[in-house]
């Protein structure tokens, strides 16, 4: 198990990230023969960080959506213990959400 220098931020030189980047590695270097192990780890760490970034941008959007479905429950939850239909409740819902130019983008 070599140490790759990976960012803490990202995880680390971790098991997972080592194995990654030994196969990564590996591959980089079958491609293209002329480059060194040096320059293989470089391209094989950005392309190691734009995977996690990626992932937790998918996390977040998922956490997102999760909070979303869950204050759209709750709302007509309220609504329907009022004595509004489903239909009712669910129609309301989405005008006040267009009042306040909702963006499911700029929640946080």
């Amino acid at each position: 198990m070599s140490p790759y220098g990976v960012d803490k931020n990202q995880g680390g030189d971790s098991p997972d990230n080592v194995s990654w980047m030994e196969r990564c590695v590996e591959s980089v270097m079958k491609k293209n023969s002329k480059l060194s192990k040096g320059s293989a780890i470089a391209i094989c760490k950005t392309q190691l960080k734009r995977t996690k970034d990626k992932d937790a941008e998918i996390s977040f959007d998922k956490d997102i959506l999760e909070r979303h479905t869950l204050m759209k429950a709750q709302f007509i939850s309220k609504q329907m213990r009022e004595g509004k239909t489903f239909e009712q409740a669910y129609a309301k819902f989405d005008a006040v959400l267009a009042q306040v130019d909702f963006d499911l983008n700029n929640l946080y």
